[in-house]
């Protein structure tokens, strides 16, 4: 290998591992305070863990990465970005417990607080799974990529089809809105 090529070689490995690398402390952290989260939300912690576990999330999350991190160098939007943003929206959803906010979903009445910490965390783990493709439209990739996901997964939640469309149905409208354009309706 040419002297050149070694220090372009040297250059992407440094820049692969501090650009985009997982914070294994950060990591841990953030699914403590998840767990803490979950322990009194029956529902929301089987999906963490369905989610946590699945593969084809993984990678998804991988590839997710991949694409933003390595061709378009922006910082980690894998498996730590999902889990640090995941512990971050569940403890807002946590600080509004009480006062005179009620999530949608239980105003509506298409679920209860479990329901609404359980469209929370998966939004949140699926927010950018629409990057593996590409960064430009990624809200409305991800919504593609997450319906068969939801549909294998929301049926070990949710026997009545009508609540597990409800559920799927805000999940969804989180995923797309994230970033604040269109105007979130949910």
């Amino acid at each position: 290998m040419s002297r050149a090529c070694q220090i372009v070689h040297a250059k992407d490995a440094s820049m692969k591992k501090s650009s985009y690398d997982q914070d294994p402390d950060l990591e841990v952290h953030s699914r403590g305070i998840i767990e803490l989260h979950l322990a009194r939300r029956p529902r929301a912690k089987k999906m963490w863990n369905m989610l946590t576990g699945d593969p084809e999330v993984q990678a998804s999350w991988q590839m997710a990465n991949y694409v933003a991190a390595t061709k378009l160098r922006m910082n980690d939007h894998g498996r730590t970005h999902v889990t640090v943003a995941t512990a971050s929206a569940l403890t807002m959803l946590d600080l509004l417990d009480g006062s005179p906010f009620v999530p949608d979903i239980v105003a509506a009445k298409f679920g209860d607080r479990d329901d609404a910490a359980l469209v929370v965390l998966t939004a949140a783990l699926c927010h950018d799974l629409g990057n593996m493709v590409h960064r430009e439209e990624h809200a409305d990739l991800g919504v593609v990529l997450a319906m068969p996901i939801l549909d294998r997964l929301l049926p070990k939640i949710y026997d009545d089809p009508l609540q597990r469309t409800a559920i799927r149905s805000f999940i969804l409208s989180a995923m797309y809105t994230h970033h604040g354009t269109p105007r979130p309706l949910t």
